[in-house]
């Protein structure tokens, strides 16, 4: 019997990452760029808007395949993963990668 590791490897896997921003809208468009860049790409991209009042909307109306949620006030960090979590939780995803705004993984 293959330990459990690779029994979960040999499953199909979709992930969603949830990116959590608050006005910083120049690093928000860095990371979904390098999120969109990666060689395993994440199957949904969901970000949690904490009420920008810079450019962010813009920046995401150029990313049109990834779902914004856009909180009516500033929940800050916490309060924007807890949305974030509590939401692509309850789509179903397999897996969350969670990250703020200023994270650039490397493809």
């Amino acid at each position: 019997m293959p330990p459990p590791s690779t029994a979960l490897a040999d499953q199909a896997r979709r992930t969603c990452a949830v990116v959590v921003t608050y006005n910083r809208a120049a690093l928000l468009a860095q990371c979904l760029q390098s999120l969109q860049a990666q060689t395993a790409a994440p199957d949904h991209v969901l970000v949690i808007d904490n009420a920008s009042t810079d450019e962010t909307p813009d920046v995401l109306a150029g990313f049109p395949g990834v779902e914004v949620v856009r909180l009516a006030r500033n929940a800050g960090s916490a309060g924007g993963f807890a949305e974030g979590i509590a939401r692509a939780a309850g789509q179903g995803w397999d897996w969350l990668w969670v990250m703020d705004d200023d994270v650039a993984p490397y493809p």
